[in-house]
């Protein structure tokens, strides 16, 4: 040591690389806590990716650019006791099928070079960060590349980010200062010894959750050493996703998928892992340009987060709550700190219940008492004549438009009484009147149209009937039912049948009822209420009317077969997998699928089911495995956590929820046939059930569903 004391001051240019990238003679960024003192150079700020202008570039000159960022979310810092791989740090533009990672380039050189990566603060002066980089090319918490001729981009895969826990930031924060002050005086043994004051009161300050990373490029020399160092740049800020400040939002389910436009209805949202303080729910309406029209926020407080996963908040009001139609709006999350907001989700706002409903109805009743006895008594000589109740109805028509205390007109009573006979004179001579269809389609205070207490009550000719006169079947009631849906609901399958066996004037062949596909208030289709109540009747009806099978319900993202599965139902999940062209491997909001529930849910035979029909077992939901090793620190015990899982791997796969079954274990290796498992079942010879189990088990895995048969009412599409 004493040698040392006696050598001149060391010059960066005589150092190795790897020391240079901690020299601070001629700074990047300023290490804001140590003495001006200590540092023999200049106080340069260090710029942001892109701004190499702020250093003054001449023109020609080499600098440093970042073609793409490190992802901002959705890493988590690790561990040192974990060890292993987990994944690399990917880039902005990373997909599933495509990785990238975080690449620079050097402008205006060729020759070569050495890339030094090191982490440092989100701060608008940077300073180095107690957290290391490992991985490839790295060592000592630095990441150094040699590059023999610049022409390419430079990307830097497989480097991960190790977490120094709180205890030990002092410590690594020290060892950090020391390389420092060793490079920028000459070493003694008076001055190895930073002030630990200095290293305290920036471990107090340093955000554990936040990183950047600092690229710092040497220009190599005719000698073959790296001497000159272009200005740095640091990228955006990445969090760690298991920080709950830092993670990405996400809406996972939501118990409503509407509400009344009065507001002050309560909402059970489950959501990623959030901060009780740090949260919003937030309501936007947009324009047609996607400009925000109208925004709100609902109503919690701090306590209505349950454990950083659950929110029950109150909506707000809408801003105008006198709406007589629904409004769709968008509901998302947003983070207060950063203004960091979740992907929406749709939301619902429904007209209030009101005891007097506006009917858009003019009386036109301006017949003298003269005319009006003229009228009636050649109404009266033609009903004695013909028997035909018609005659009478035709003099007093207007008063067909006259509902009563309920709201009901006289067809609504006559559908409610099933009297279809008096329906069908009624709607004869509403159909006169003028505005005739908006008499036929007028609701009671119940919001329901006659077409809905027909699907209600099961009455296929009356429902018939009200369609031939124009009956709009995509009106929707107060819970946002259609006619389908309250169809479905009731199990009136004759009524389904007719209401999609016309084709309405102005629908396409290629889309003949878009209204199969409307969600009610609580996110379902009528698919969804169908599969929920196990009716392959009712399915298959409406798929061969063209319903989307793989539309997500609005709560959680559920198709069908989600739902299928989550009753246990095989027939339902086999019609919709041999016959519906079901998506196999749709995906929820959460990103799980099918197969995901099945092996949770162990569901031996249902596993084999979404297996035979080429089920994805890789797929990977967006769960994010816990180690422990958080809860481990905590206790001042950081175990090792034994890591098995692949390169790249961001969530959980079926195989992860099996649980040790050996049944499903088998099955998803391949080691036994799904058929003999499809078949442990004995259902009634000749039923439903025992005629898709026949189909399924002569499938081979991956077989390609076949077309949807017709249903056994003849669905003709025949026009008006």
């Amino acid at each position: 040591m004493s040698q040392l004391a006696d050598e001149v001051p060391l010059n960066e240019s005589s150092l190795p690389v790897e020391l240079q990238s901690k020299n601070v003679i001629n700074p990047i960024y300023n290490v804001s806590a140590l003495p001006l003192s200590v540092l023999n150079g200049s106080d340069a700020l260090s710029s942001r990716a892109g701004s190499f202008n702020s250093h003054g570039v001449s023109q020609g000159e080499p600098y440093v650019v970042i073609t793409e960022q490190p992802q901002q979310r959705g890493f988590r810092f690790r561990y040192a006791c974990e060890g292993g791989s987990h994944g690399g740090l990917q880039g902005t533009r990373s997909e599933r099928s495509r990785k990238s990672y975080p690449t620079i380039k050097v402008e205006n050189y060729t020759g070569a070079l050495k890339v030094v990566v090191s982490l440092v603060t989100d701060e608008k002066t940077p300073r180095p960060h107690a957290h290391k980089l490992v991985g490839t090319n790295c060592k000592n918490g630095y990441c150094s590349v040699e590059i023999k001729a610049n022409s390419e981009p430079i990307s830097f895969p497989n480097i991960c980010i190790s977490h120094v826990t709180r205890r030990n930031l002092i410590d690594v924060l020290t060892e950090r200062f020391l390389d420092r002050i060793k490079l920028n005086r000459r070493l003694s043994g008076t001055n190895l010894n930073p002030d630990q004051t200095i290293s305290e009161d920036q471990s107090k300050n340093m955000q554990l959750n936040v990183v950047c990373l600092s690229f710092e490029v040497y220009l190599g020399s005719p000698d073959g050493s790296f001497g000159k160092m272009l200005p740095a740049v640091v990228s955006q800020p990445i969090f760690d996703s298991k920080s709950p400040g830092a993670s990405a939002l996400k809406i996972c389910r939501m118990d409503k998928y509407g509400g009344c436009c009065s507001g002050n209805e309560e909402v059970f949202l489950l959501c990623e892992k959030v901060q009780k303080d740090d949260i919003q729910v937030r309501f936007v309406e947009q324009n047609e340009d996607g400009g925000v029209e109208w925004e709100a926020y609902g109503n919690f407080g701090p306590l209505d987060v349950h454990r950083q996963y659950a929110i029950v908040f109150k909506t707000p009001a809408y801003w105008n709550t006198n709406i007589d139609k629904a409004v769709n709006v968008l509901i998302m999350l947003q983070r207060k700190s950063d203004k960091e907001v979740s992907e929406p989700k749709a939301f619902t706002y429904f007209p209030q219940n009101r005891g007097e409903i506006i009917m858009l109805l003019t009386l036109h009743v301006s017949q003298t008492r003269r005319r009006v006895a003229e009228r009636t008594i050649a109404a009266l000589v033609d009903y004695a004549e013909t028997g035909d109740i018609r005659h009478l109805l035709l003099v007093q028509r207007q008063l067909m438009t006259i509902s009563n205390k309920n709201g009901d007109l006289p067809l609504h009573l006559s559908v409610i009484n099933l009297q279809p006979e008096a329906l069908k004179s009624l709607v004869d001579v509403m159909c006169t009147l003028q505005d005739s269809k908006l008499h036929i389609n007028a609701l009671n205070h119940m919001r329901q149209s006659a077409l809905h207490l027909a699907a209600i009550m099961d009455q296929p000719k009356v429902v018939e009937s009200l369609l031939h006169a124009g009956a709009d079947p995509s009106i929707a009631d107060r819970h946002g039912n259609t006619a389908a849906h309250l169809a479905v609901a009731n199990c009136a399958h004759q009524c389904l049948a007719s209401l999609v066996k016309y084709l309405r004037p102005g629908m396409s062949k290629s889309d003949p009822f878009p209204e199969l596909n409307y969600l009610n208030f609580d996110g379902y289709s009528p698919v969804h209420l169908a599969a929920q109540s196990g009716n392959v009747n009712m399915l298959r009806t409406l798929i061969y009317a063209q319903a989307d099978v793989n539309l997500p319900d609005g709560k959680s993202g559920k198709t069908a077969l989600h739902h299928a599965v989550d009753s246990n139902d095989l027939p339902v999940a086999g019609f919709l997998l041999t016959e519906a062209h079901t998506d196999v491997n749709a995906r929820c909001f959460d990103g799980n699928t099918a197969l995901h529930i099945a092996c949770a849910r162990q569901l031996v035979a249902m596993v084999a089911l979404l297996v035979t029909a080429g089920a994805d077992q890789d797929c990977e939901n967006e769960e994010i495995p816990d180690t422990g090793e958080e809860e481990a620190e905590a206790e001042g015990e950081v175990q090792v956590v034994a890591e098995t899982r692949a390169l790249d791997k961001l969530g959980l796969r079926p195989v992860d929820y099996a649980n040790d079954n050996e049944k499903i274990l088998k099955i998803l290796r391949g080691e036994s046939e799904p058929d003999c498992f499809l078949l442990e079942t004995s259902p009634k010879e000749g039923s439903e059930e025992a005629r898709l189990l026949a189909r399924l088990s002569s499938m081979t895995v991956r077989d390609k569903p076949v077309p949807v048969s017709a249903p056994d009412t003849e669905l003709p599409f025949t026009k008006y």
